[in-house]
């Protein structure tokens, strides 16, 4: 990187390692040692940070004559929103940053299969989909499409099948003082109501006596 140069632009020799290049922008520019070299395209770059996330690097020149990539410090972004540091460079002795990045490569992934076999999982009350393909292979319901992919994820199987931990048989704080710790509990509608119309009931607990109050409401709020 060049902290001096005088561009806001950022310029790269190897078209392959842009995500997204236009290679209709043609120009020229001067470089440090009073050359001009041709720019032959312009996009975008991404690279990983240290915490594994990618930042994009846009408006980039694609210059072919280029031996180096060179990004000036005024166009790059060193900490993000949160203040995290994205990147950090020593100075070399001819008073340049080197900046070793990973590039990365932009992946499409496919957000969910065919929107038919899924409106049939649901439809069966979110049947595997091994099953799905067992009823598809033996024609036992006219319309269900051929399973290809029993290994499809469903967010609400698994939160369905997802755990409770269990309650702790004791605390883990005991208050030592009447009154320091009160526990209190709001629940209702109830029935029958009480011979006053009350529906809810609030209920506090002394922690360190064990001591109850009964407060009863007719409304929730």
């Amino acid at each position: 990187m060049d902290p001096g140069y005088g561009s806001q632009e950022s310029h790269d020799g190897e078209s392959g390692f842009f995500s997204e290049l236009d290679t209709g922008i043609h120009g020229t520019v001067r470089i440090g040692d009073g050359s001009v070299v041709r720019i032959e395209g312009r996009g975008t770059m991404l690279f990983k940070c240290k915490m594994g996330e990618h930042q994009a690097l846009t408006g980039v020149y694609h210059i072919p004559r280029l031996t180096a990539n060179i990004v000036s410090l005024r166009s790059l972004k060193i900490w993000d929103v949160q203040r995290h540091l994205l990147a950090k460079v020593a100075r070399a002795a001819n008073n340049l940053y080197t900046l070793n990045l990973d590039i990365g490569k932009p992946v499409c992934l496919a957000a969910q299969g065919s929107s038919a076999v899924w409106r049939w999982h649901a439809r069966y009350g979110h049947l595997n989909f091994r099953g799905l393909r067992r009823l598809a292979e033996h024609d036992v319901v006219r319309g269900l499409p051929q399973i290809d992919h029993v290994d499809q994820v469903c967010d609400s199987c698994l939160a369905e099948k997802q755990r409770r931990l269990a309650f702790p048989s004791e605390a883990k704080y005991r208050a030592a003082h009447k009154l320091e710790l009160v526990h209190g509990d709001l629940c209702g509608p109830v029935t029958p109501v009480t011979p006053s119309d009350n529906k809810y009931f609030f209920l506090l607990i002394d922690d360190l006596s064990r001591y109850m109050w009964l407060i009863l409401l007719g409304t929730k709020d």
